[in-house]
């Protein structure tokens, strides 16, 4: 089978489609290309009957891309109809997902047809597209899917797909519909923690999905951040997964080599990972009808990313408005103090920038330490206590672990300067900004750590759908991003874009003159001018927080 061709960079207008006539077709003499116009018409019904008698070919092509949108409620069954037999067995329909958007439709055009063949083309725009593991891809830019489907004539006479590219072609609203947004969890290298990989899996059957794709191992750019292997040699039973009573079973099978430990930690990630599941309050898993036991499995830790650190008429304080708890008070607070940080968890130290540019460390709420760093960026504390930083004008990157040492780790955009580093709740991901002649760029790569407390970035990738100049950045759990961009056409106008990764981007407008944002949790935007006035987003406006804080951040 064949993949579906994306070629990036071309823009298709969308063409309305309109009922053509059908009949009259040559059936001898040389095959000519020409355009068949068919309805837009609503996706046909979860228990469609298949093909109408006497369907020419471009008809019976746009009924098989319309029963492909209900194909994830009856595993594509319907769809398969369209097909002859042979072809049916073959075809992999989630194999790739090509994703145009809803207002747009497949232009459909016949380029060959005699008595007993055709092709049928489509060519639709595109705005994703989705790999057989559920990891999405959404396109920057106005990109293009071209598919050629030949037909021939079953034993009816009637027309049929007989080859076809593996994957299907959905509206964005065919997709949402018919797909679901679930994370996969997967072991810390730490083996203490869970990192989520944001996935898209069928709606139906969706327990028995998220086992499969966590037997399957996680994204390839978290594999140096997970243990990747608790699963080797295992598969899930041909039944699936069952779910009674709201508890899911899971059954397992295969000559695994993992121990007993590796086992439990497999557990620990089919647990998470099915508790998102509405109907899943428990899980039970067996391995080779051996169960496991649940009572074994890690807690893990408990992030508290709604807190709100800020320096307050020169104090530290945590929390916000009425729920204020004074860390360090204006007479233990050096005089110059910005910008400062806390970590996800409830004893992570907090740290800012003092005026000698000096990083200023709080420690178990107890004692100060600081490490001189010049021209450090805005401070980001991981779960481990470390502190992040850019420092030498951007020119380089470090940490600064629980020995008070200064750790510098490689650029991973070469020479291209850093305006700020950030890293996530969970510790697996960071997100940079790069300085480049346009302005900022907003990249994200996977924190590798060493066995010796060092740290390495790897599969960085550049977030090329955030448009703009990137000012900063600030982590929304551990899985989405926030980023305060200012557009291309004005100066001072800014947007606060989100950025579910592996999901879809959204946007709004945010103040005038904005350059910093912090959103600890869903909702909890705010933002600060240079004059550290602050906003927090309310609704569908943003609420003026004055200068009582001068600076504000927050856990995330």
């Amino acid at each position: 089978m064949r993949k579906p061709r994306i070629v990036l960079g071309v823009v298709i207008a969308a063409v309305a489609l309109v009922l053509g006539a059908c009949t009259g077709l040559p059936t001898s003499g040389e095959p000519h290309e020409f355009a068949i116009e068919v309805p837009a018409r609503e996706p046909i019904g979860q228990y469609g009957s298949g093909p109408q008698e006497g369907s020419e070919p471009a008809v019976l092509v746009d009924d098989f891309l319309r029963a492909c949108s209900a194909g994830a409620f009856d595993d594509y069954a319907t769809a398969k109809k369209y097909l002859l037999p042979e072809t049916a067995d073959k075809w992999r329909p989630t194999e790739q997902v090509v994703v145009y958007p809803t207002a747009s439709a497949p232009s459909i055009k016949v380029p060959k047809i005699d008595n007993s063949t055709a092709s049928v083309t489509i060519e639709v725009p595109t705005v994703a597209t989705v790999n057989n593991g559920g990891i999405l891809h959404e396109l920057p830019g106005a990109g293009e899917a071209a598919l050629t489907f030949e037909l021939a004539k079953d034993a009816e006479g009637e027309w049929r797909i007989s080859e076809l590219d593996d994957g299907l072609v959905l509206s964005q609203n065919a997709f949402t519909t018919g797909f679901v947004n679930y994370d996969l969890y997967f072991t810390s290298t730490t083996r203490d923690a869970l990192v989520a990989d944001p996935r898209w899996l069928p709606r139906s059957r969706t327990p028995s999905h998220l086992v499969s794709a966590i037997l399957a191992g996680p994204n390839e750019v978290l594999e140096e951040a997970v243990i990747s292997d608790v699963a080797a040699g295992l598969v899930l039973s041909p039944a699936g997964v069952e779910v009674r009573d709201r508890i899911a079973y899971v059954d397992l099978y295969g000559e695994s080599q993992t121990n007993t430990d590796d086992r439990t930690l497999l557990m620990w990630q089919i647990g998470q990972t099915l508790r998102q599941v509405p109907n899943v309050q428990a899980t039970l898993v067996s391995v080779n009808s051996v169960n496991l036991d649940p009572q074994t499995t890690p807690m893990g830790p408990e992030y508290a990313l709604e807190r709100l650190v800020a320096l307050s008429e020169g104090a530290l304080v945590i929390g916000w408005e009425s729920a204020v708890d004074e860390v360090l008070s204006s007479d233990l607070v050096p005089e110059g103090a910005a910008f400062p940080a806390i970590g996800p968890l409830e004893d992570s130290p907090a740290a800012w920038l003092g005026s000698d540019e000096l990083v200023y460390v709080l420690r178990g709420r107890e004692a100060l330490s600081s490490v001189q760093v010049s021209g450090a960026s805005w401070p980001s504390i991981d779960r481990f206590g470390n502190i992040w930083v850019t420092g030498n004008e951007g020119r380089s990157l470090y940490f600064i672990n629980e020995d008070d040492q200064l750790n510098e780790v490689a650029n991973p955009l070469s020479n291209t300067l850093l305006r700020a580093v950030k890293v996530s709740p969970d510790g697996a991901r960071i997100a940079l900004i790069g300085q480049g002649d346009d302005g900022g760029t907003l990249w994200v790569g996977t924190l590798a750590p060493g066995e010796d407390g060092s740290f390495h970035i790897v599969a960085v990738q550049s977030v090329e759908r955030v448009l703009g100049d990137v000012l900063d950045v600030t982590w929304v759990g551990s899985t989405t991003l926030s980023a305060l961009v200012r557009g291309e056409d004005s100066d001072t106008a800014t947007q606060v874009v989100n950025v579910p990764l592996g999901g879809w981007l959204s946007k709004f407008s945010g103040p005038l003159d904005s350059v910093w944002i912090c959103a600890g949790e869903p909702g909890g935007v705010i933002v600060q001018r240079e004059d550290q006035t602050a906003f927090q987003r309310s609704g569908a406006a943003w609420r003026d927080l004055g200068n009582a804080r001068e600076y504000v951040n927050s856990a995330g």
